[in-house]
């Protein structure tokens, strides 16, 4: 815990009417179940003391304000105070306020954290966000930050970026009207009044809790959790669980509760994530439920008791399973225990297929929208995997809230901000065989591959959402901070697959985004390759790169040179990468976009492509003509 003085504040507060309305605002939450964002923009000295009256002010005493970002001093309070980048450490924990400093110059709106933070906040709880006075502007127009400088790389530097992300931020939080907002020109934030505070309605309460009865497991707050549950304890050989949900929904406490009872038991429980943080709540429900057992690091042992086994639960690394299964006794290798994988899809495919190939009984658990990888892109690879290995696997989906009710303020707008829900479009296609091949064809011939303006995209939601969409689609590990990369990074082109019924032009025909006239009803994106400019250094970085003393951010040419004898300045160059809905590249469609952006770059050269398919790339022939394959497989 960090406490630090200052000497006055900036602004004259009525901190006893602070108090009382805090209490009011807390007991509006609590009785809805829901959390709440307010929002203080302003000039830095201004909306930090103001933050830190609300910490003073705030009713709970379960712990103290988590101050993250920015560099604060306090005055007879006390805060815990984070950077941006140790935003994580807090997974798996509960807050009752956080301030989340985006105003300070030394800090910015680093999206990563803003998603993970946001997800610890407990019901009754408040997230205060402090911006820049321009973001609360009409017509808003943000500068890049401080958090700004990841993007940055020779040879723009981080003045010299674009801040559409930022600007695109600010009309978020501007017509979202679950917002508190807490203007400059006035003492206390109208949601603090009296009048502001009205008893919550049946309707705010969200959904009904299950209550104990005879049909309903104890343990269990939910019915999705206890049918989870449930699922889990009747876990049949070779016939594998997958749990989906979103956040807050139990899930890790699901797998918790039904460890707990393998436990007493007498059977041995294999635990897995992408970083223990993740499993935090599981054996949070294991000390509940197994008080007589014992936590040593990362293992959980139950003690023999009577007639009951002993039996152990151990957190094993994802890329540290193998070595653990070849450190079993040949006795129990017929019996291996049961594996449950948290955060699947966070984890490699090919990872996750080794599991399967050797743990008869096994559940993977995901987050189907979050901060730690995605689990669309889990779906689409994986899911097609047990459809051939395991035609009995089962699906359990998750949706009722545990941690806040339904329609959460803060949920809501974590998902607008963060695109955390983006999902590419659904098109209904012909069958590509019989009488429908010539209409599938058809089909295909209405859409036309367009040079995107970033400026334009920013303000196009629908797009916008469709085309991140295919990245978290594309990617196995999608993070919040990839759509400020898509909007902002230096150098990008993006060009876009898109399928109009108004228009009917070759798939081939290069143009911008302007050229193609207004949006047209109707207006589908089917893909995308986002182009990046590359090489092009003087000759001393050259040098330096080259001999392993330098690696220059947003390059790879790094690794390129050692496959690359001879060559240690490399010339100007465009790497692609390509994301296309599943059909689009089996139908040759993301070949034709590469043919659209060779003719634009002449330089171009594929470096990675998470879209495409072994069988695509042997098929299409996509590194031919003097493109490379990427350093990594594509699964």
């Amino acid at each position: 815990m960090l406490r630090v003085m200052t000497t006055s504040l900036e602004t004259a507060l009525d901190l006893p009417a602070l108090q009382r309305g805090s209490q009011r605002l807390q007991t509006r939450l609590l009785a809805c179940r829901h959390r709440g964002c307010l929002w203080i923009s302003g000039p830095r000295t201004l909306v930090q003391a103001r933050a830190l009256a609300l910490c003073a002010a705030w009713p709970d005493a379960a712990g103290a304000p988590l101050w993250l970002g920015g560099s604060v001093a306090v005055d007879g309070a006390s805060v815990r105070h984070l950077a941006m980048a140790k935003a994580a450490t807090q997974l798996g924990g509960e807050q009752s306020l956080v301030i989340f400093d985006a105003a300070s110059g030394d800090s910015g709106f680093d999206p990563d954290a803003f998603g993970a933070v946001s997800g610890t906040l407990k019901a009754g709880g408040l997230l205060v966000l402090l911006t820049p006075a321009e973001w609360a502007q009409a017509d808003p127009v943000a500068v890049p930050d401080a958090d700004y400088a990841r993007l940055a790389h020779w040879p723009v530097a981080r003045e010299q970026l674009a801040a559409r992300y930022l600007t695109r931020l600010a009309r978020c939080l501007q017509r979202d009207q679950q917002i508190m907002q807490w203007p400059e020109t006035v003492t206390l934030p109208l949601a603090f009044t009296a009048t502001a505070v009205d008893s919550p309605s049946p309707s705010d309460a969200g959904p009904v809790v299950s209550s104990g009865d005879s049909s309903h497991d104890p343990d269990c707050l939910t019915d999705d959790q206890c049918a989870v549950v449930a699922a889990l304890a009747a876990l049949a050989p070779h016939r594998p669980l997958v749990i989906s949900a979103d956040r807050g929904r139990g899930k890790s406490a699901a797998l918790g509760i039904a460890a707990a009872r393998c436990l007493r038991g007498g059977e041995d429980v294999w635990l897995t994530a992408p970083r223990p943080a993740a499993v935090v709540a599981i054996f949070a429900r294991l000390a509940a439920l197994v008080p007589d057992g014992c936590r040593e690091g990362n293992v959980f042992r139950m003690p023999a008791q009577g007639e009951q086994t002993a039996a152990v639960l151990r957190f094993i690394a994802p890329d540290a399973l193998g070595d653990a299964l070849e450190g079993l006794p040949a006795e129990t290798s017929a019996a291996l225990p049961r594996l449950y994988v948290d955060e699947a899809a966070a984890i490699p495919t090919p990872l996750l297929k080794d599991y399967l190939a050797h743990f008869p009984r096994i559940a993977f658990a995901t987050t189907v929208h979050g901060y730690e990888g995605t689990g669309r892109g889990f779906q689409l690879r994986f899911r097609a995997h047990l459809d051939r290995q395991c035609p009995g696997w089962q699906a359990r989906e998750m949706t009722a809230p545990v941690r806040w009710a339904a329609h959460d303020p803060l949920e809501q707008l974590t998902s607008d901000v963060l695109l955390l829900t983006a999902e590419p479009c659904e098109v209904e296609v012909l069958a590509a065989t019989g009488n429908a091949a010539d209409q599938f064809r058809a089909w295909l011939a209405e859409t036309q591959v367009v040079v995107l303006d970033r400026e334009r995209l920013a303000q196009d939601e629908a797009a916008l959402t469709q085309l991140f969409g295919l990245l978290v689609q594309a990617h196995y590990r999608t993070t919040p901070s990839d759509l400020r990369q898509l909007l902002d990074t230096p150098g990008l082109t993006l060009m876009g697959i898109r399928h109009c019924t108004s228009v009917a032009k070759d798939v081939t025909a290069c143009e911008s985004l302007d050229e193609a006239g207004e949006e047209s009803q109707g207006e589908r994106w089917l893909g995308v390759v986002a182009v990046v400019e590359e090489g092009g250094f003087p000759a001393p970085l050259a040098a330096e790169i080259w001999s392993g003393q330098r690696r220059r951010a947003g390059t790879c040419w790094r690794s390129r040179w050692r496959h690359m004898p001879g060559i240690r300045r490399p010339l100007k160059r465009a790497g692609g990468a390509c994301y296309a809905l599943p059909y689009i590249r089996r139908c040759g469609g993301v070949v034709r976009a590469r043919g659209c952006c060779k003719r634009w770059s002449s330089t171009l050269c594929c470096r990675a492509s998470p879209g495409l398919a072994p069988a695509l790339v042997r098929r299409s022939g996509c590194w031919r003509s003097g493109r490379r394959r990427g350093s990594h497989r594509c699964d």
